[in-house]
């Protein structure tokens, strides 16, 4: 088996997961493996949504060997990039945390102090986020989940990081919706933590737009097992500085004031 971690950029295509007419990461990879005679589906840890990229997608070819990497490597189109691989018997695996990063810029309304108090509630705690994912094309089982959120201001930048062992549907950028609304005073601190208690606000929380997501680092039990074949800091370079023009471009849908 062959496991490969796989960095995207996601604004020309329709999410990872493959559908039907549309462009996709997993489509783009299978129809090169399929050049090269491998008929199997790949399978892959995390989906994301259209124009959301990756840093770190991991994915698996039960048959394979490095010419064969070598191979999709050389034919992928240039926003699709396979870095890193293992190569050795895998009896089981498993996800330890998945961590996003958005970039969103610094608009002028942030106050960076409230900014900070309302992640220092959510960070860590245990609170129900039924009106932080999107429904209800996906059923929710328990809503209620401890993530780990922190972030960091540049000049006209913030950097948020969102951790976990896992995410529901447009989790992450609702969040960050969320924060950003709190920290412009579009919504009050006892309001903000209504919501995380369960409580629907008036007219529902935007999601942050996708051209700010990136799935940022799988982590897992082999992951000093991997051979890299590119810098994994160059890969990070290179999907933030394309993800930052992207997010300048985008039209943000900010959470209606109260």
């Amino acid at each position: 088996m062959l496991v490969i971690r796989c960095a995207y950029l996601g604004f020309n295509y329709r999410g990872f997961q493959i559908q039907p007419e549309v462009p996709t990461v997993q489509g783009v990879l299978q129809s090169v493996l399929r050049k090269s005679g491998y008929s199997k589906s790949i399978r892959y840890v995390s989906r994301t949504d259209a124009k959301v990229s990756a840093v770190d997608q991991i994915i698996f070819l039960q048959q394979g060997d490095l010419d064969l990497l070598h191979f999709v490597r050389n034919e992928l189109p240039a926003d699709v990039r396979l870095f890193a691989y293992y190569a050795d018997s895998l009896p089981e695996f498993k996800i330890i945390r998945k961590e996003y990063l958005y970039i969103s810029p610094l608009f002028p309304s942030v106050d960076v102090e409230r900014l900070e108090k309302a992640v220092h509630y959510l960070n860590g705690r245990t609170h129900n986020y039924y009106h932080l994912i999107k429904h209800p094309s996906q059923s929710v089982r328990n809503p209620w989940m401890r993530i780990f959120v922190d972030f960091d201001v540049s000049s006209y930048w913030i950097f948020f990081r969102v951790a976990g062992r896992r995410f529901y549907w447009e989790q992450v950028r609702r969040v960050v919706s969320l924060l950003l609304g709190v920290s412009m005073r579009r919504v009050s601190f006892e309001t903000y933590v209504n919501i995380l208690r369960g409580k629907q606000y008036k007219g529902g929380i935007p999601p942050a737009p996708p051209e700010g997501l990136i799935l940022f680092k799988i982590e897992t039990p082999i992951d000093d097992k991997f051979v890299y074949l590119e810098d994994r800091e160059a890969i990070e370079r290179w999907i933030i500085d394309e993800v930052k023009y992207q997010i300048e471009e985008s039209e943000w849908t900010f959470i209606s004031p109260e």
